[in-house]
């Protein structure tokens, strides 16, 4: 079973993510013009056209735990840059 609490690689879609120093800032492997943060347990990801996506900012319904640690942050929230928004909901029942 993968030890997904210390993989140290993280990926964007099927794009590999690279970590700029010692900051929570990330970008593709293929430079693909987004900027990517990680704060406080979430992903934010500003694409070149202005829209924001905000991943695992509540951690009981958009966190997929496994082996002690997430192993996936789930889409909550898209907004465009004329502010309009969508909030993505998900069923966490097993």
């Amino acid at each position: 079973m993968p030890d997904f609490a210390n993989c140290p690689e993280y990926e964007l879609g099927d794009a590999l993510l690279v970590r700029e120093g010692g900051t929570g800032d990330y970008h593709t492997i293929v430079e693909s013009f987004h900027r990517i943060r990680f704060a406080n347990g979430a992903w934010t990801v500003e694409r070149p056209d202005g829209t924001k996506l905000t991943f695992g900012v509540t951690a009981a319904t958009h966190r997929v735990s496994r082996g002690g640690g997430t192993a996936r942050w789930l889409l909550e929230e898209m907004l465009d840059a004329y502010g309009n928004s969508i909030r993505f909901a998900y069923d966490v029942a097993s």
